[in-house]
C-alpha cells in the first residue's frame, strides 16, 4: 500500500488538499475530527492506480490546530496528521459613507464603504443593513451580496432614496456569519444646501488674514470690462495687497463667471486667495448672495459663514441685512482684533425665518470700513 503523505497542511480558510492511496483491495477512512471532512472515505484499488480523495476542512477563526484522520488498507491502520493554520474571525471596520447627506436631496451615487480584514478568496457573504434615526426616512439599502477575491479589502454598499427629514442617521450593518460582529455607522442627514460659496476660484492676491504675499495676473480693458490678459506674467504682490480691482464693477462678466461669483452683487468686493474682501480705507463694502432660488417648507434657514476684520483695525462688527426674511442677528461682533501681523477667521453662524425663495444676504460692516469673508452656506 502507498499513500502520497503522512502530514497534510492546511491554511485557515478551509481549503483542501489531494491525498493519494494506491492499494490493492479494499481502504477506508476513519476519523474523531469534528473539522475534517473527505470527498470520500472508503474505495478499493487495483494495486496499480492512485486514488485521489479530498482532504477539506472547516475555516479556522481561531489558534492554530492539529487533528487526524486513520487510513485503513491492506492490513495496516496509518495515520496521517493535519495541521491547520491559525486564523481570525472575518472583521469589518470603521466603515463611512463616501457623500454628505442632505434632506430633499437624491442620495445616487452615495456609498457605505466597509474596510475588512482576514476574509479569504472565494468566501460567500451576505449584509443586511438596518437604518433608523431621524434621518433615516425615505432611505433603504438592500441586501448585500458578494464573493471575496481578496483577504483584505473594501466593501462598497450602496444607499438610496431621498432623506425626508435631517438629524441623525444610524446604519447597522450584519452578516449571516454569526462569527462576523455587527458594526454600526453613525452618520447625519445634514439640512438641505440650499447656497454655497467657498471662493475656491479666487486665486490672486495677499492672504492679508495670514500675512502672507501672493500673485497677481495682469488685465486688459474690453468693453464690458477687464480681463485677464494671457500675455501678462503673474507678479509678487506684499502681504496686503488685493487680486484685483472691484470684481463687480471692473471686470467683464466672463470674469466673475470664472470666479464663481455669477448672481452675486457688492461694492468694492476684491480677490484673495480662497476667500474676498470687502470695503476700502474710505468705502463700506458689502456683497450679496443671489436669491436662494428655493423656498424651505419651515421658512427657517441656517447661514454660516467665516469673517476676519482688516488687519489693522478693531472695535468693527460684521453686519448682515436680508431682503425677504428676517435674520437671527443683525450684527456680529468680531472676537479678535486685526493686526499688521495677520489676522483670525471667526465663525459665524445666524438663522433667517420667513425666507423665501427670492431670499437675498447682504454681508457688510456696520462700524469699519474693510473685512474678509469666507466659506459661505445656507442651508435649510
Amino acid at each position: 500500500m502507498l499513500r502520497s503523505d503522512d502530514e497534510l497542511k492546511l491554511d485557515c480558510s478551509g481549503d483542501a488538499k489531494n491525498f493519494s492511496v494506491c492499494t490493492d483491495g479494499s481502504w477506508s477512512i476513519t476519523t474523531k475530527s469534528n473539522w475534517l471532512a473527505f470527498d470520500k472515505m472508503e474505495g478499493r484499488g487495483d494495486g496499480s492506480i492512485r486514488e485521489q480523495i479530498l482532504v477539506s476542512a472547516k475555516r479556522n477563526i481561531s489558534v492554530a490546530r492539529m487533528d487526524s484522520f486513520i487510513l485503513h488498507a491492506a492490513g495496516k491502520d496509518l495515520k496521517v496528521l493535519v495541521n491547520q493554520a491559525e486564523g481570525k474571525p472575518f472583521t469589518m471596520a470603521n466603515a463611512f459613507l463616501t457623500q454628505t447627506l442632505q434632506s430633499g436631496i437624491d442620495v445616487a451615487g452615495t456609498i457605505i464603504k466597509i474596510p475588512y480584514t482576514y476574509g479569504y478568496n472565494g468566501m460567500k457573504l451576505i449584509l443586511t443593513t438596518e437604518l433608523s434615526g431621524d434621518g433615516a426616512e425615505g432611505l433603504s439599502v438592500s441586501q448585500f451580496n458578494t464573493t471575496l477575491t481578496e483577504t483584505n479589502g473594501m466593501l462598497e454598499i450602496p444607499i438610496k432614496g431621498i432623506p425626508a427629514n435631517k438629524g441623525d442617521l444610524n446604519i447597522k450593518i450584519s452578516a449571516d456569519d454569526p462569527t462576523i460582529l455587527p458594526i454600526t455607522v453613525k452618520a447625519a442627514v445634514m439640512g438641505r444646501v440650499i447656497l454655497k460659496q467657498y471662493f475656491d476660484l479666487c486665486v490672486w492676491g495677499s492672504d492679508i488674514v495670514a500675512n502672507k504675499p501672493g500673485v497677481k495676473g495682469g488685465y486688459m480693458e474690453t468693453p464690458e470690462g477687464y480681463v485677464v490678459d494671457p500675455s501678462v506674467a503673474v507678479k509678487p504682490t506684499n502681504t496686503t495687497d488685493d487680486g484685483g480691482a472691484d470684481i463687480f464693477k471692473a471686470f467683464a462678466p466672463s470674469f466673475i463667471e470664472s470666479r464663481g461669483l455669477k448672481g452675486w452683487s457688492g461694492l468694492e468686493v476684491h480677490e484673495h486667495p480662497g476667500y474676498v474682501k470687502m470695503g476700502t480705507s474710505k468705502i463700506n463694502g458689502y456683497l450679496t448672495t443671489p436669491p436662494l432660488g428655493f423656498a424651505p417648507r419651515s421658512g427657517f434657514v441656517t447661514v454660516t459663514c467665516r469673517a476676519a476684520q482688516y488687519w489693522g483695525t478693531n472695535g468693527s462688527s460684521l453686519a448682515i441685512k436680508v431682503d425677504g426674511g428676517t435674520p437671527s442677528i443683525a450684527e456680529y461682533t468680531y472676537k479678535h482684533e486685526g493686526t499688521k501681523q495677520g489676522q483670525v477667521w471667526e465663525d459665524v453662524s445666524f438663522t433667517i425665518s420667513g425666507a423665501t425663495a427670492n431670499t437675498k444676504i447682504t454681508f457688510t460692516t456696520a462700524n469699519g470700513t474693510r473685512f474678509c469673508l469666507d466659506d459661505i452656506v445656507v442651508s435649510e
